[in-house]
């Protein structure tokens, strides 16, 4: 059920009904943007979830569950400005579609910047490119993995650009009093290689340099099955 455009209830087709409940809905002093988080979360079987938003430090969200014999259980989420976590090996952007316009366009938002785990030890951690494209997880075993994007064609050609945009010509038209043929601007990215570590990379080590330290590399080519690279230790 929808609500003054908040998600109420899920029903699924067997009549299992899962229920949300907001910040307003208790009446209590919420923030502005809380209108539209939700705070609870009760599951067909009576469980409940409770969402407690920047309870632990700024931007920091900690979900909390029952486990094992009612035992509690938190999740502390941080989010906040991909650029602030971005891949150490990539740039920051100065214009992300430069071929689209020459007024900067950069990524805006907030992303996931790490979870961590009910042990209130491990934790995920994820980091950007210029995008605000998740281009390296690491794990709680202190490894990571990578993921580098780009044009989602397998050759560069005419109206197609490094970025992922392309200029797709309208044939026929030409913008108005002139000649020149009018083009469709969109925007074609895809994952192109994934990387995967035992430790993370360091820091100062160059995009190119990557595939050098990585125990898993694979290559994406457009419809082509993957090709990975696998290194193999020599065991005594």
């Amino acid at each position: 059920m929808i609500d003054m455009g908040r998600v109420r209830n899920i029903v699924d087709r067997n009549g299992n009904n899962t229920r949300l409940t907001f910040c307003k809905d208790s009446g209590a002093a919420c923030q502005s943007e809380a209108d539209t988080e939700v705070d609870t979360i009760v599951d067909p079987i009576g469980r409940t979830t409770t969402i407690n938003h920047d309870s632990c430090g700024t931007n920091c969200d900690r979900i909390s569950y029952k486990g094992f014999n009612g035992a509690s259980r938190d999740i502390e989420v941080k989010w906040g400005a991909p650029q602030s976590n971005r891949r150490p090996d990539l740039a920051a952007a100065t214009n992300l579609f430069p071929e689209l316009t020459g007024t900067p366009l950069l990524q805006t938002g907030d992303s996931v910047l790490s979870v961590k785990l009910p042990d209130q030890v491990s934790a995920y951690s994820f980091f950007y490119n210029p995008y605000g494209e998740i281009a390296r997880v690491v794990l709680p075993t202190g490894g990571a993995i990578d993921f580098d994007y780009g044009q989602g064609f397998t050759q560069l050609i005419s109206g197609v650009y490094a970025s992922g945009q392309v200029l797709d010509r309208l044939d026929g038209l030409v913008n108005a009093g002139s000649t020149t043929p009018l083009f469709n601007p969109y925007i074609y990215r895809r994952l192109l290689k994934r990387r995967e570590f035992l430790s993370v990379p360091p820091t100062g080590t160059a995009t190119e340099g990557l595939d050098c330290l990585a125990s898993k590399v694979t290559i994406y080519r457009g419809s082509e099955q993957p090709t990975t690279f696998t290194k193999h230790s020599d065991t005594q």
